[in-house]
C-alpha cells in the first residue's frame, strides 16, 4: 500500500471510518501517529511522522499474535 499525494495533503484526523469506535491511536517512541491508513484481518496501518527524519512514513502494526501487546 503506497502512499498518494492525497494521502499526504488531507488533514490529521484521528482515525478512519474503518477504526473501531473503541480503538485508541497507539504511542510509538519517535512517531506521531497522524491517523489510520488502512486495517485487515491481523494488522492496522498508520500514517505517521517519523521525527528524527521529519519524513511521513506507514507504520503497520499487529493486532493479534503471539507477539501483539502494548509494547
Amino acid at each position: 500500500m503506497g502512499l498518494s499525494a492525497n494521502d499526504l495533503r488531507r488533514e490529521p484526523a484521528a482515525a478512519s471510518a474503518e477504526t473501531p469506535p473503541d480503538f485508541e491511536l497507539p504511542h510509538v517512541p519517535g512517531y506521531e501517529i497522524v491517523r489510520e491508513l488502512g486495517r485487515g484481518g491481523t494488522a492496522v496501518i498508520f500514517l505517521a511522522r517519523q521525527e528524527a527524519l521529519h519524513r511521513l512514513v506507514a507504520l503497520k502494526m499487529i493486532l493479534a499474535a503471539e507477539l501483539a501487546g502494548p509494547d
